[in-house]
């Protein structure tokens, strides 16, 4: 279908094309709503192992990190803090290719300032509080229980999800009123001939 290579009948497949490296993979471009589907499905499972080798050393880590989310309101300093949140859980599966994993995923993010923006102006306008749903998530790694604790994720993600269709429509909408403005106005200085 792409064209690289070619099926002769009776004598085998045959290369056509050289495939050109169009860009790095550590340089990919993704949407926010993706990245998040992305850490939903590796951060949800990552979380869930925590719960079950976490330390008392880990959870204090945590919930330090969740008490400065709670009393920061600089982007910067609450995005740095989130990803230290996250990376936390990650390490604390004692799974050095999950820490990778989760790691390249919010290098992805970091890379992407379209992602980082539109991800900060989702937190701006959310609709759940965002130190609660990581006090909830530090609360389910602390129970040991990785059900609760991938739901507690699964259910921030979620959130998440929700707080950036909301920016789309609200943008959609932005741009709907003013496409009609400008037809208004069109229809307005036609009347006047």
């Amino acid at each position: 279908f792409q064209g690289l290579v070619e099926a002769r009948q009776g004598s085998g497949v045959y290369v056509t094309a050289q495939v050109k490296p169009e860009e790095d993979a550590a340089e990919a471009e993704v949407s926010a709503l993706e990245l998040t589907e992305a850490r939903r499905l590796f951060e949800g499972e990552a979380c869930a192992l925590a719960a079950a080798a976490v330390t008392d050393e880990q959870l204090a880590e945590l919930d330090q990190l969740v008490a400065q989310m709670a009393r920061s309101f600089a982007p910067d300093e609450v995005d740095r803090l989130e990803q230290d949140f996250h990376l936390a859980i990650a390490r604390a599966t004692g799974n050095a290719a999950i820490e990778a994993g989760v790691e390249d995923l919010w290098t992805l993010r970091q890379q992407s300032p379209a992602c980082q923006l539109l991800l900060r102006r989702a937190r701006g306008q959310g609709g759940g509080d965002f130190a609660e749903a990581h006090r909830a998530i530090a609360a389910a790694l602390r129970a040991r229980d990785p059900k609760a604790a991938r739901q507690a994720i699964h259910a921030h993600l979620a959130q998440v999800i929700d707080d950036l269709l909301a920016v789309a429509e609200f943008d959609a909408l932005q741009q709907t009123r003013q496409k009609m403005a400008e037809q208004r106005r069109e229809l307005a200085r036609r009347t006047e001939i």
